[in-house]
């Protein structure tokens, strides 16, 4: 049997035939041995059987060598050399992926624990593995509209396979796109989530103005006379809105306003003068209990 190094041969076992006529040639039995292919070049292939039992024959039985063929996911191909029992014929590695099984220059698919035939051509066959990819949601900075990165997730796919991403919920923003991809065996892949800032109009009274999130014009509007409440949409009149976290993107605000009942008057009573029909300032009350648009009535002093 040819050792690992093909340098030389070691003995592999000795068969005693007692089948054999004397001084008839006999054929050589030649056996099969796994992971070996006779050497026909040096094996004897018959001898002539003396009658003393010293007939020998010997049979040389070379290592099969085999090469492998292992795809890579920059498209090449890594190809080695194996020889029968140097311990090289292993299970492929490949980033991303999951090996599957040999297949052979016929096309025969065959398992790792298969010892190829000396001269076979194996190629690793693999199946996509679930690796990472990241989902990176962007937001436009106020003004400029540049894109910066608001918050990242991980997710798990197959390599090679299709993704694209959900929007998140983020104050102030809405979802306007997001990039489809396939995901990289090598878990580099990135998947973008766009959104826009929400816009919004307010109608205080029939006067309309226009903001953006963040932009810091969405304040408490100021009427003469009467306490603002809150903002509220056509058909939620009760549903209030103090802030601008809680406004939808394209909806239109109406400020809701109560009349003020803390507006200050005065209360001036007159007496009349003794010698005249007219009247002398006697007193001034303060009052701050004024309802705008309502009518004050004086009460007279006792």
């Amino acid at each position: 049997m040819q050792n690992v190094q093909q340098n030389d041969y070691d003995l592999g076992e000795t068969l005693i035939r007692n089948d054999g006529i004397t001084g008839q040639e006999t054929q050589v039995f030649v056996k099969d041995y796994t992971g070996f292919h006779q050497n026909i070049n040096r094996s004897d292939k018959t001898v002539m059987m003396r009658d003393d039992g010293t007939t020998e024959a010997d049979v040389y039985y070379y290592r099969n060598v085999w090469t492998s063929k292992v795809p890579q996911n920059d498209g090449s191909m890594t190809v080695n050399t194996h020889v029968y029992g140097d311990g090289t014929f292993v299970d492929p590695v490949r980033e991303g992926y999951t090996f599957d099984h040999w297949v052979d220059q016929f096309g025969a698919t065959f398992s790792s624990s298969y010892v190829p035939f000396d001269g076979d051509v194996m190629t690793a066959v693999f199946n996509p593995a679930e690796v990472d990819y990241t989902v990176v949601h962007m937001v436009p900075e106020l003004g400029t509209g540049d894109m910066k990165e608001h918050s990242r997730q991980t997710f798990r796919a197959l390599s090679e396979s299709e993704v694209t991403a959900s929007p998140v919920d983020i104050t102030g923003f809405h979802f306007t796109s997001a990039t489809t991809e396939n995901v990289d065996p090598e878990g580099t892949t990135v998947v973008y989530v766009y959104y826009a800032r929400n816009e919004w109009d307010t109608d205080v009274d029939g006067v309309v103005a226009h903001h953006v999130y963040g932009d810091g014009t969405f304040v408490d509007p100021v009427k003469e006379g009467y306490m603002f409440q809150y903002w509220y949409v056509s058909g939620a009149e009760n549903v209030e809105i103090h802030d601008e976290d809680d406004v939808q993107h394209g909806s239109t605000l109406y400020a809701k306003f109560e009349p003020r009942t803390d507006i200050a008057y005065k209360v001036e009573h007159y007496v009349q003068n003794v010698l005249d029909d007219n009247y002398t300032l006697y007193t001034t009350e303060s009052k701050n209990d004024g309802v705008m648009g309502e009518v004050v009535v004086a009460i007279p002093m006792a």
